[in-house]
């Protein structure tokens, strides 16, 4: 039976978790804005991919990851938002960030980063990205 301290202890490792999730969603906001993609996937081991058009891929690298996003991101420049994050299960994480995107010509379009995301310790890892 849990004690009234490990209620206590497990609520707060849960916020303080919550909280680095949120703060990881505005790293991860600021830097697809910025178009830093190297930052955004500093300290990510593998990545599985899910591009629009490609097939899924295989876990790759953080270079072969930011490479395979320079071309898929890269028509044009907007203004990013955290749409929403969370948990998903123990230990596993969500973020879910809107682009909009001005492409000269064509107006505004929105566009859908999902970032997935590992608690590795005490540091949420990057493994997956999907955009649509």
């Amino acid at each position: 039976m849990a004690t009234p301290l490990m209620l206590i202890l497990a609520l707060a490792t849960g916020l303080v978790q919550q909280m680095e999730l949120r703060e990881v969603a505005e790293a991860a906001r600021g830097s697809l804005e910025r178009g830093d993609l190297s930052s955004l996937l500093a300290g990510a081991d593998r990545v599985q991919l899910y591009l629009p058009g490609a097939e899924p891929s295989g876990p790759v690298s953080a270079a072969q990851a930011v490479a395979a996003l320079e071309s898929v991101l890269a028509g044009g420049r907007g203004r990013v938002q955290v749409a929403r994050y969370g948990e998903v299960g123990e230990g596993q994480g969500y973020v879910e960030l809107r682009r909009d995107v001005r492409a000269r010509g064509r107006g505004v379009s929105a566009q859908r980063v999902l970032l997935g995301f590992r608690l590795d310790g005490a540091r949420w890892q990057l493994v997956e990205i999907r955009v649509s």
